[in-house]
């Protein structure tokens, strides 16, 4: 017989308070994820819900290991068929933060491949060494680099499986991650997905029929591997 301690909201509870706090384990962290997993099938989606929206409380948690966490988690929630929107906001605010600290090296990214002579040096080897030096004089813009890095697959997760919240990421990020295509994964990906057409008009031409046939553009949700979980 199930306990009121072993009920899907218990885990979840028990979850976010590990990953909230700053002398949490390994060991502690993955039982209570594993729980968190195991009630999983039997939660309502009103309890997944408040389970999102209540790990976004931690997606600045101290180690940043257990942030990551949080956040991966609510991605692969996603991928599973629940919505984003009780935690997009948080995670988008703090993606707009660790865009602005990023930024000087990113831009310097940028002026180190454009700099480089494909013959002499290779553009990423450049941008290499680049990094080298301001982990050293600048390891907070090296920090939110790779914090941007490690969580763009739940943005790309989320934008994917809404219209509304994919208009929404677009207004606020596609200006700001254009420029840095060629020196970010996680700029890449987002000034992809943001570029996709939907319910857009589309001409196809039937060859075997010789014909035009209209059709309207889609995108099937970009399913990403969170394999740690």
């Amino acid at each position: 017989m199930i306990t009121e301690k072993q009920t899907f909201p218990a885990a979840a509870a028990r979850l976010t308070k590990t990953l909230a706090s700053a002398t949490s384990n390994g060991n502690e962290v993955k039982s209570a994820i594993s729980r968190f997993w195991e009630l999983l099938p039997g939660a309502t989606n009103e309890e997944v819900a408040a389970a999102m929206q209540s790990l976004a409380g931690v997606f600045e948690a101290t180690p940043v290991e257990n942030a990551i966490h949080a956040i991966m988690l609510c991605g692969y929630l996603v991928e599973k068929g629940y919505e984003g929107k009780s935690f997009i906001g948080e995670l988008e605010r703090l993606t707009v933060k660790n865009l602005d600290i990023a930024e000087p090296l990113l831009k310097a990214s940028v002026t180190a491949m454009e700099a480089t002579d494909d013959e002499e040096e290779d553009p990423y080897e450049a941008v290499d060494k680049l990094r080298e030096t301001v982990a050293v004089e600048h390891p907070d813009q090296v920090q939110a680099d790779d914090w941007l890095e490690r969580i763009y697959p739940c943005l790309v997760s989320t934008y994917s499986s809404d219209l509304e919240l994919l208009n929404k990421g677009k207004a606020l990020l596609y200006e700001r991650v254009k420029p840095y295509i060629q020196v970010s994964n996680a700029c890449s990906w987002l000034s992809t997905l943001f570029g996709v057409l939907f319910n857009e008009p589309v001409l196809v031409v039937e060859l075997s029929q010789k014909k035009p046939s209209q059709a309207r553009s889609a995108v099937s949700p970009i399913i990403f591997s969170y394999s740690c979980y």
